[in-house]
């Protein structure tokens, strides 16, 4: 047998190792934390066998450790995924991680207990900010596919209230990120609704991973929309509803929750119908007295320029009665007549003149017979 065909070199039989161990990408592996170190940039971890004595050195960059949001402590039992993997300069074997799970009620707990002491060590349970009054519009992050969505609208008043659906997975290892999407997607596009709800059934310590992640609790923290969780839960409050700037244990009380923000308007419109009736009422009243002053001012004004007018009528009429020929033949003058013309001097006749003379009843015709016309009743200038 020739050994030359089963030599290499030390670089080319890692090469060729890791060749081989390509094969085992995309694999999960399960044990329990013997050891967790986190420095720097990296994230080192070792997972022993609970049932035999092998041991598997895994690590992993802190940027994925963040992204993966889950907290971990010496003793957990966790699932890794990921690839072997053999570093060429030192010859180390080990499991490069791209994500981890904890698996059991114990490590599960355990989880929850050290992100839950870690946030609330920050203050990100401490600063809430309070709901909008009558609030118009809302986004929900949840299922479109569960009940939840329908219970909401179902609970939801009539109010004209905008609802803006994101369809998210709320179980599951796309929940996660899903949900973080959802939340930055309302704060980008949908940035001037009132409140943002994240809401889920019922469930499980473990089938609520998704809302005790730390990328979740972060998300929530950060949006500047305000936020309610409507997260269902057993018994431990799930840690995004920690971070919640308000917190209900069901969907149909979050719907309770938004009408609840119109209750001190609403209650206040009766009070509002009673003063607007009673504004009105004034109003009209004013307006029916301005009207009456008016009028009576229209009508006094409108008398006395009927009496003006009737006044100066009757200087008309008198002053016409005056100057009127029939009331002076009235008083026993009379008019004398000339081919039509009314007679004013009598240098204007001469004897045997034709004239008419008219009286106060009839007339009659005359011959002149002589002129005196010396004599006159005007005062001579």
């Amino acid at each position: 047998m020739n050994d030359d065909f089963r030599t290499y070199s030390v670089g080319v039989f890692l090469d060729r190792v890791s060749e081989l161990l390509r094969e085992f990408s995309g694999i999960f592996v399960v044990g329990e934390i013997s050891s967790f170190r986190q420095s720097g940039q990296w994230v080192s971890l070792t997972l022993r066998d609970q049932e035999g004595d092998g041991t598997l050195s895994c690590f992993l960059s802190s940027a994925v450790f963040n992204r993966i949001g889950v907290a971990l402590s010496e003793g957990m039992v966790v699932k890794v995924g990921g690839r072997p993997h053999i570093t060429k300069r030192s010859g180390n074997f080990g499991f490069f991680v791209s994500s981890i799970e904890p698996i059991g009620e114990g490590s599960l707990r355990q989880a929850y207990e050290l992100l839950k002491r870690q946030l609330k060590k920050e203050g990100l349970f401490e600063q809430k900010r309070e709901l909008p009054e009558c609030i118009s519009s809302v986004g929900i992050i949840t299922s479109l596919g569960g009940v939840v969505s329908k219970d909401f609208a179902h609970n939801l008043r009539a109010l004209g209230i905008k609802v803006y659906l994101y369809d998210a997975r709320v179980e599951g290892r796309e929940a996660m990120g899903q949900i973080v999407s959802g939340i930055n997607w309302f704060n980008s596009q949908r940035k001037d609704i009132d409140a943002l709800i994240i809401m889920r059934g019922g469930g499980s310590l473990e089938s609520l991973q998704a809302f005790d992640n730390e990328v979740t609790a972060r998300a929530v923290f950060a949006s500047k929309i305000p936020t309610i969780a409507a997260i269902g839960h057993h018994v431990d409050v799930p840690i995004a509803s920690f971070v919640a700037d308000v917190s209900v244990s069901t969907p149909t009380a979050a719907a309770h929750l938004v009408n609840q923000s119109w209750e001190r308007v609403l209650s206040m419109f009766p009070r509002y119908a009673e003063r607007l009736s009673g504004a009105i009422g004034y109003v009209v009243d004013s307006v029916l007295l301005k009207i009456n002053r008016s009028s009576d001012t229209i009508i006094s004004g409108f008398e006395n320029k009927v009496l003006l007018l009737k006044e100066r009528l009757d200087a008309k009429e008198a002053y016409l009665k005056a100057v009127n020929p029939e009331e002076n033949l009235k008083r026993g003058y009379s008019l004398v007549f000339q081919f039509g013309k009314i007679l004013k001097q009598a240098n204007a006749l001469k004897a045997q003149d034709e004239v008419l003379v008219k009286l106060h009843r009839g007339e009659f015709s005359a011959s002149v017979l002589n002129i005196d016309e010396k004599k006159s009743y005007e005062k001579e200038t």
